[in-house]
């Protein structure tokens, strides 16, 4: 089942979405474990060997410097690194914990591999945009992801791959807003 979420306005999102969304970001240096975090997610999604875009990546350039990076008030709140060619598997474990400022993640149209982590970006608890659409993910949705507790507005995990036979393949775009009256969702005949 492929599902696609999308926010119908800006309007109901938070200033780090807002700013994320418009490409802007934040200087400055994030805590060692945030910093550590983007370094492994970096060396686990080929960095060094698949990605187009890297400028600033493990370097001693501030991390909210750093391709596809934002940072506020001190803390990664963003990644957008649609289309970079990322490759491999996010961390599994506790390994992206640590990013538990994230609200806006953008990871569309790579190669990632492998299934969502549960405890990733802090469980998922701040997240208002999660798009990982057109990747190579198997696997369900981690409950900490749709659970009640998260901020969620936008979520796109559509899949590139053909159904298999006797599975349907939907396309859904609504929003998650209660005000809202947009919303659509089809499937193929």
């Amino acid at each position: 089942l492929d599902l696609s979420l999308t926010l119908c306005s800006e309007a109901a999102l938070p200033p780090s979405e807002v700013l994320w969304r418009h490409n802007c970001c934040g200087g400055g240096r994030v805590p060692a474990p945030e910093r550590e975090a983007l370094e492994l997610f970096f060396a686990a999604t080929g960095g060094e060997r698949c990605w187009k875009r890297r400028h600033g990546w493990v370097s001693s350039v501030p991390e909210g410097e750093w391709e596809g990076i934002t940072v506020r008030d001190g803390h990664v709140v963003g990644i957008s690194l649609p289309d970079n060619g990322l490759c491999g598997q996010l961390p599994e474990g506790s390994a992206l914990a640590a990013l538990e400022f994230v609200s806006a993640v953008n990871l569309r149209e790579n190669y990632i591999s492998g299934s969502l982590p549960a405890s990733a970006f802090g469980s998922y608890g701040r997240m208002v945009s999660f798009d990982i659409a057109r990747n190579e993910l198997r696997g369900g949705v981690p409950s900490t992801l749709l659970s009640r507790g998260t901020a969620l507005i936008r979520l796109a995990l559509l899949s590139p791959a053909a159904p298999r036979k006797g599975q349907h393949s939907f396309s859904c775009s609504t929003c998650l807003t209660p005000e809202s009256s947009c919303g659509s969702m089809s499937s193929p005949s």
